[in-house]
């Protein structure tokens, strides 16, 4: 009898080690580390047509506008690779009014190679349609994993008033 008990432990020990389920669930998830861009309150210097608002250059042909130098950054804090696409809730017109106004957006690299296929780099409308623009086909996970939006706004002599719009990510999974 003694020598049965090592037998039937043994036994029972592959039998927990032939139980064991482990399901481990990919991760798709980007979050705005630098979430907002605020220029705070101003007004197109008189004399001049319209004021350029811009995350990476001087403004011009504004008046007590705060200057930001700083892009909203995105960064894919997943575990997997995903496709992302950006849209606003506010083209030109809805976003700042008046003659001619502009809002556009480009893409850059956070981190050298975050993203495969970025576009677009060079400023171009926002876009309003859903889900947006692919400004990434392959938005990387691990590493390398942070992009920058820049922003461009032409405010028009004639736009008054409080202005925001609203920028979404989408992010799936690839």
């Amino acid at each position: 009898m003694i020598a049965i008990i090592p037998i039937l432990l043994i036994g029972a020990i592959f039998g927990w080690l032939d139980s064991v389920t482990i399901v481990i669930a990919n991760g798709t998830e980007v979050s705005f580390t630098i979430e907002s861009v605020s220029w705070g309150t101003g007004y197109v210097t008189i004399g001049s047509t319209n004021c350029t608002l811009d995350t990476e250059a001087a403004t011009t042909g504004c008046t007590n506008f705060t200057e930001v130098n700083d892009p909203l950054v995105i960064e894919n804090t997943g575990t997997t690779d995903v496709k992302l696409e950006l849209a606003s809730d506010k083209d030109a017109a809805g976003f700042i009014g008046g003659t001619g106004p502009t809002f556009r957006w480009k893409m850059t690299a956070g981190e050298s190679e975050s993203c495969a296929n970025m576009t677009p780099q060079n400023y171009t409308d926002v876009n309003t349609t859903n889900p947006g623009t692919t400004v990434c086909t392959t938005f990387y996970a691990i590493g390398a994993d942070t992009l920058n939006i820049d922003l461009e706004v032409v405010i028009p002599s004639d736009a008054i008033g409080v202005k925001s719009a609203t920028i979404t990510a989408t992010a799936t999974a690839i």
